[in-house]
């Protein structure tokens, strides 16, 4: 049995999903440590199955789902958490939710463990649990940062540590054949899937020039559907191996409304595999997205998504462009390798965890 074991908690694992696919990577690229110290709880989700080979050991623990919380379930979650503390007597928990990372802190009292919190997106400061509840806190991004440093969190006790991926630099297509576009994420209003249905209707004849691809699925679905009846929209529901994919297409459209959620990690895989973005000024685009790497429009402007679509497909050159230039500027900061040393060191200075 290992001297030095690590928890990790996660809120939910699925295919769809920034958190999920953050983690996979992470413990794939983590090797023979994690299946051999890394102990993954989870509430569940459609993807639990294929982590099982990357860890020591996943454990289903329902209670830690944010969706379905309830107080009763809060504390018997603290009670099933607290066993497995006991029996497996981790050096570090690591949550990837602040609910999970409440119930840690709540399961862990007396035991001396040490509590690291990564965040992934500013949430409203509402609700009876806190925010933030651990000894060292992960922003994953710089608008994260900035936002915990205005909760009055101890900067001493935050680091910057990004979602790291496998960066690719692939060979693109020079013709003035029809280019392939492709949005994923949960389908849901406030991704905005409905302005990129509403930009190709705008494009009129002009759509034919391209293929656009919808991925992933959510309650909104339906309705998407129908909105794209006539057009040429395909949906290919959740895809598990989405980065794999990516290098099918040219460009990634982000029309995401969102005000809260952290950087979308879609955005992050789309650079590794060189393809251009097009998104919104979504809350915290700035901490990477700028009109040198991308081209940007206003939230619901569906009209500036189709002129977007249209310059990239007139100017090959400039399409190139973007694409060299999105992938080269976040190799440098989203490069798995690199990530990873600053967790290896971070978990290191708090848990005496080595390799």
């Amino acid at each position: 049995m290992p001297d030095k074991k690590l928890f990790i908690l996660v809120n939910r694992l699925n295919i769809t999903c920034g958190v999920s696919s953050h983690l996979f990577y992470f413990l794939q690229a983590m090797g023979d440590f994690a299946k051999d110290n890394i102990i993954l709880i989870t509430g569940g989700g459609n993807a639990v199955m294929k982590y099982e080979v990357l860890v020591r050991q996943v454990i289903v623990l329902p209670e830690l789902q944010h969706e379905t919380r309830s107080g009763a379930g809060f504390l018997k979650g603290i009670v099933r958490l607290r066993k497995f503390i006991k029996t497996y007597k981790p050096a570090i928990i690591h949550s990837h939710h602040f609910y999970s990372a409440n119930m840690a802190a709540y399961a862990s009292v007396g035991l001396g463990i040490y509590r690291i919190q990564t965040v992934h997106a500013l949430i409203p400061p509402e609700g009876w649990l806190k925010h933030y509840n651990a000894d060292t806190y992960i922003a994953v991004n710089e608008h994260i940062l900035g936002g915990m440093m205005n909760s009055q969190i101890n900067p001493s006790s935050v680091e910057l540590i990004r979602c790291g991926y496998h960066f690719k630099r692939v060979t693109r297509r020079t013709s003035a054949e029809g280019l392939k576009v492709i949005t994923a994420s949960r389908l849901i209003r406030d991704k905005g899937i409905d302005v990129l249905i509403a930009a190709v209707r705008l494009l009129g004849k002009d759509a034919d020039l391209f293929s656009f691809t919808v991925a992933g699925s959510g309650r909104d679905e339906k309705e998407f559907r129908k909105q794209a009846e006539g057009l040429p929209v395909t949906f290919i529901g959740e895809v598990s191996d989405l980065p794999g994919r990516l290098e099918e297409y040219d460009i990634l459209v982000n029309p995401t409304r969102s005000k809260m959620e952290g950087f979308p990690t879609i955005i992050i895989q789309a650079a590794a595999q060189m393809l251009a973005v097009i998104s919104t000024r979504f809350f915290g685009y700035q901490s990477r997205l700028n009109d040198d790497n991308s081209l940007l429009t206003d939230i619901d402007d569906a009209a500036g998504v189709a002129s977007a679509l249209m310059i990239l497909h007139e100017d090959r050159e400039y399409l190139q462009q973007k694409q060299h230039r999105i992938f080269e500027e976040f190799q440098k900061d989203f490069e798995l390798s690199g990530t990873l040393e600053q967790t290896k060191k971070l978990y290191i200075k708090c848990g005496g965890i080595t390799w």
